[in-house]
């Protein structure tokens, strides 16, 4: 509908234009400044009266006020031109857009990347030994006072006493107990007479804080990768447009079509006896749906290229013709050798 009404508009401008020559040579002025050559007859004479050949004189204003007139009716006419629509490109749909690969491999986030297990208390509280070796405490503060044995060759030969909010070692982990030591002396005893647990806990708690941002940064990374790749596809997509149709014949109309353009190489389409697939590649950095032509062999040995110079035309044969048609937007863009 827009595009009709902006053909209306052309058509009522040029009608003016039409118009306003008509009355400017109609309705001559004498003037020596420009002369304009018409040609009338008499009506009284009727048809078989002879051509009376007079000049229409215009002012020297009234020809720059035309001029004026028709260089404003010519913008007016390149200005609706413009504003006629184009056809939109045709949208690439999701099953074409899977014919264009990937430029990166796309990571499985969830799979890759799964947030950290919490490690609930009740786990190890019945059985230290499967807390893990990375998280038992090396040392632990004694809540209270606590006697130590020392034994020398196995057998006891004195104790020491340590005074509550001292460190000591700790030494092994029982299901039920821990064995800690002060120097050489050493005793087996309750952890809840220690601060063992509450270490304990403070170390899964800090392990599965840093767990959880390391993770947090590589899933970023990975969901910002694959939109990236993702997106570039994207733009391929909207730049090549949909593949190019291939006939159930094997004829592609739209490579048919761009052996007719200028820079097309000299092959008469008689002569092809194959299109090749259609297929998505990236050349000197731009992307292109791209198809190769397969040439009869007696074709082929007679291609010629011709170049101009000075002397004449040179005729060269082609010992390799660009045969494969770089295309977008269902035309060719330019036709390349196979080396490309």
């Amino acid at each position: 509908m827009k595009f009709l009404l902006v053909l209306l508009i052309i058509i009522l401008i040029v009608a003016a234009a039409i118009g306003f020559y008509k009355t400017q040579t109609d309705e001559p002025t004498v003037s020596d400044d420009v002369v304009i050559h018409t040609e009338k007859k008499n009506p009284s004479e009727g048809n078989n009266s002879t051509a009376d050949n007079s000049s229409t004189h215009l002012s020297r204003q009234q020809s720059r006020e035309y001029m004026a007139q028709t260089a404003s009716i010519h913008q007016k006419i390149l200005e609706a031109v413009a504003q006629v629509p184009l056809p939109p490109a045709e949208t690439i749909t999701d099953n074409s857009l899977n014919l264009i690969p990937l430029t990166g491999t796309l990571v499985d986030v969830d799979k890759t990347y799964p947030p950290p297990v919490t490690v609930n208390p009740s786990d190890y509280l019945k059985d230290f030994t499967k807390i893990d070796d990375k998280i038992i405490p090396k040392k632990v503060a004694v809540k209270e006072a606590l006697v130590l044995n020392v034994d020398m060759d196995g057998q006891s030969s004195g104790s020491v006493t340590v005074q509550p909010n001292t460190e000591v070692d700790v030494k092994e982990v029982k299901p039920d107990q821990i064995v800690i030591s002060a120097g050489i002396a050493t005793a087996t005893i309750d952890a809840n007479k220690t601060d063992f647990l509450a270490r304990v806990d403070a170390s899964y708690k800090k392990n599965f804080t840093e767990a959880t941002e390391t993770i947090t940064r590589q899933r970023q990374a990975a969901e910002q990768s694959n939109q990236q790749i993702l997106q570039l596809r994207k733009q391929y997509a909207d730049t090549v447009g949909m593949p190019p149709e291939k006939r159930a014949d094997g004829i592609i109309p739209a490579v048919l079509h761009g052996l007719l353009i200028n820079g097309a190489p000299n092959i008469d389409p008689k002569d092809i006896i194959n299109y090749g697939d259609v297929r998505f590649e990236v050349i000197g950095n731009q992307p292109y749906w791209t198809v190769q032509i397969e040439i009869s062999p007696s074709a082929q040995a007679h291609m010629e290229h011709r170049t101009q110079t000075p002397f004449g035309t040179r005729i060269d044969v082609d010992q390799h013709p660009p045969t494969k048609a770089l295309i977008r937007m269902d035309r060719v863009i330019r036709w390349v050798s196979t080396d490309a």
